[in-house]
């Protein structure tokens, strides 16, 4: 978090994630959800910048920009 200016902030964030399947989603037998054991773990990335400025005392405006990316390994 930066102060960018006396009533200006600004905040870049990044992130990562990861998620395994569930044994059921890989092996389960329920007829109404069968299991796939092809399935593979899902990787995600994420960024944003948010801008936040304190117009007066009792006005503040944000600005967020995230952009993310998911993906199976």
């Amino acid at each position: 978090m930066w102060d960018t200016s006396l009533n200006l902030t600004t905040k870049l964030l990044w992130g990562s994630a990861f998620r395994a399947p569930a044994f059921v989603e890989a092996y389960g037998i329920n007829p109404a959800q069968a299991g796939n054991p092809d399935i593979r773990p899902e990787r995600m990335e994420n960024v944003e910048l948010v801008a936040n400025w304190q117009a007066r005392k009792d006005t503040q405006v944000s600005l967020s920009l995230f952009a993310y990316e998911l993906w199976t390994t």
